[in-house]
């Protein structure tokens, strides 16, 4: 089985090394032919853009699509925006015959991410945490209303959470550390 996964650096699995990702961790554990075409700091919309080139031509069985974390920060779409991102890259999946699966982006860290990542930028963490939970739900309605699989990191991460550290997942309230990225690889059943 040939799959696709697109999204932004929690994909691309910035700022680790590419191979402790979860794409990668995933990768190496399901022996399928998994292509990593996450990109760091990418939107619903360059996601959109680049949809023909990085998945269509590769002409996969499966595409996993995670986004939405970097709409928020930079406030370029709400929720409703970003679905209709993933709505129109769903489409386009199924008129080429690939598979769909949705993919929740991670909860955010609000402290760490405060301390830790673009200090000074001014980005409003709470808004984007509520902005993710959002999304989240409106995804699983989406995928349940249109028989997509769906993968449900924004739930792994958040049970995570509950009974360890932020510091143990997160290296920046934003981006998972390689413990986090294993356990989004382990959660992943297909």
């Amino acid at each position: 089985m040939k799959i696709i996964c697109v999204g932004s650096s929690i994909v691309n699995g910035f700022p680790l090394k590419r191979s402790q990702c979860w794409v990668s961790l995933w990768r190496a554990a399901s022996g399928y032919e998994i292509i990593n075409k996450g990109v760091n700091g990418s939107t619903s919309s360059d996601m959109l853009s680049r949809f023909p080139s990085d998945v269509l031509a590769h002409k996969p069985d499966m595409v996993l699509i995670m986004t939405g974390t970097n709409d928020f920060m930079l406030r370029i779409a709400d929720p409703s925006g970003v679905l209709a991102n993933i709505a129109a890259m769903c489409d386009m999946a199924v008129k080429h015959d690939i598979k769909p699966v949705i993919v929740s982006s991670i909860p955010v860290d609000i402290l760490l991410a405060t301390e830790k990542w673009a200090v000074g930028a001014g980005f409003d963490y709470s808004a984007v945490q509520n902005d993710l939970a959002s999304l989240h739900a409106l995804l699983i309605n989406y995928a349940t209303s249109n028989a997509f699989g769906m993968i449900d990191f924004y739930s792994v991460y958040s049970n995570a959470l509950i009974n360890g550290r932020a510091s143990d997942y997160f290296i920046d309230g934003i981006h998972p550390t390689i413990l986090g990225h294993q356990l989004l690889a382990d959660s992943i059943r297909l």
